[in-house]
């Protein structure tokens, strides 16, 4: 019932409140989390500016990272509101105003559901011989695990409880009963819950947003460098996509690479700017770079919620732009529900970094892979290819089940037969499973030029992603 909700990267920010009704933003599903000296202090608000500038420290109080482009609470919140919008509406009522929307929203996803009939009886879900009251209309039982709770919620005891009547059948309209035995402790839940999401209650004003793990906000002076020429933009190579860091999340990544008789490149610099043109974030950070073959590439990690943006950067040396990669990019919404996987990245050379991060450009457990950006390779070269899969259908002892196949053709003539094995992905986070593979090109019949079907798959054959790759042997 609740799986859809969970998806929590399906939102964007959004300005808070149109000009016509910023006064009743705390009567919208928002006023669930306000504490009590937040409402206090939102009476006092007079103006427009005011109020968004109190609505912009309210979500910062509360995003787990302040520093970070995209407020990951927001998100989630902005997905539990679609949810209950979309599953708790009734008689005109905002599903997200309801009881049910009001729990969701302060407590989160219950960790397991019960629907009863109104022949059944609410208390015997633990206790048989404590079922007395009878149902008189349908009843939901949501019910939380403590242990999975924010241990500032004190909650004693194996479970909270909260119980929903319908107050007719088939009309939606469910109320939460607060007379029940469980009740007590679950309306005191509800009273905690506001502070409970406020993680950073010392901030006084709205940190500048970053937008690269690791960097600083970009100065003007550094900004001003990405209207100036880059010399090298036109001979480097970008491979720029959506990767993956759970999930749910697509951060967008980013490899640049430079021709031997470029100088290194010391530090970036570069801002994501909406649609429309508005300054979302920026960085600069001193840079790494991963070599092979003569070659020297850097990686850059945005992690973007899904939507619409213009990224613009510039790779320096010595005070000045050697590279620019300017691109309207859209980040794709990852799936709620079901198997997928992601794109295949197929590399010449990977090297281990053990402090890399989930959801790093190319980086596939602690193995941190150069993309192949060109055909030319030599028979003594090994191809390797990586990918991840979430939520597959398959999984024993944090190892999931794929299989790949894989055609050589030439000339449009296929080579052989297909090569078809079993893959397995490695459990690297939740419902997340990472796979890599690799192909000795030594066993080509000669060199030359030629075309490689990848395709990896569920055991079932769907969902299933493929990758075409010309090489020139």
């Amino acid at each position: 019932m609740l799986a859809a909700m969970v998806a929590v990267g399906a939102a964007q920010d959004q300005p808070p409140a149109a000009a016509s009704d910023w006064r009743q933003w705390d009567q919208g599903p928002e006023g669930f989390l306000l504490t009590k000296d937040e409402a206090k202090e939102w009476k006092t608000i007079t103006t427009e500016s005011a109020a968004k500038r109190f609505i912009d420290l309210f979500w910062a109080r509360r995003n787990p990272n302040p520093d970070a482009p995209f407020n990951t609470f927001r998100a989630q919140i902005d997905a539990i509101v679609r949810y209950a919008d979309a599953n708790f509406s009734y008689e005109g009522k905002r599903g997200a105003l309801t009881d049910r929307g009001r729990v969701m929203i302060l407590m989160g996803q219950p960790h397991y559901v019960e629907n009863r009939a109104p022949t059944e009886t609410v208390e015997s879900m633990d206790d048989m011989a404590a079922g007395t009251d009878e149902v008189r209309a349908n009843a939901q039982l949501w019910g939380y695990d403590p242990q999975r709770l924010d241990p500032k919620f004190k909650i004693k005891g194996s479970r909270l409880v909260f119980v929903f009547y319908e107050e007719r059948p088939t009309t939606n309209i469910f109320t939460m009963d607060r007379s029940h035995q469980d009740a007590t402790m679950a309306l005191r839940a509800l009273t905690k819950a506001p502070e409970t999401h406020l993680v950073h209650p010392e901030l006084t004003e709205v940190p500048k947003p970053v937008s690269v793990p690791g960097a600083v906000a970009a100065s003007a002076a550094s900004l001003a460098l990405l209207g100036q020429d880059a010399p090298y933009t036109a001979q480097a190579t970008v491979i720029a996509e959506p990767g993956v860091a759970d999930a749910g999340h697509r951060p967008w990544w980013v490899h640049i690479e430079l021709p031997p008789d470029a100088p290194g490149l010391e530090s970036m610099v570069g801002r994501v700017l909406s649609p429309s043109g508005e300054l979302l974030s920026t960085f600069e950070r001193p840079v790494e770079s991963i070599s092979f073959g003569g070659h020297t590439a850097y990686h850059v990690t945005f992690p973007l919620e899904t939507g619409d943006y213009r990224i613009e950067l510039a790779g320096i040396a010595g005070g000045r732009p050697v590279v620019a990669y300017k691109e309207n990019i859209t980040v794709p919404d990852a799936a709620a529900e079901g198997t997928w996987l992601s794109s295949i990245v197929v590399g010449l050379y990977g090297e281990k970094k053990e402090d890399a991060l989930l959801g790093s450009a190319y980086c596939f457990g602690k193995l941190h892979v150069l993309p192949m950006s060109r055909p030319e390779v030599t028979r003594q070269n090994e191809l390797s290819y990586f990918g991840f899969v979430v939520r597959p259908a398959a999984v024993e002892n944090g190892q999931a089940a794929l299989k790949s196949h894989l055609e050589l053709r030439r000339g449009g003539t296929r080579l052989g037969r297909p090569l078809d094995m079993p893959l397995t992905a490695v459990q690297v986070s939740n419902d997340l499973f990472v796979y890599a593979n690799s192909i000795n090109l030594a066993a080509l019949p000669e060199t030359g030029e030629y075309t490689l079907l990848f395709e990896v798959s569920d055991p079932s054959g769907e969902p299933k992603v493929t990758r075409e790759l010309q090489l020139n042997v």
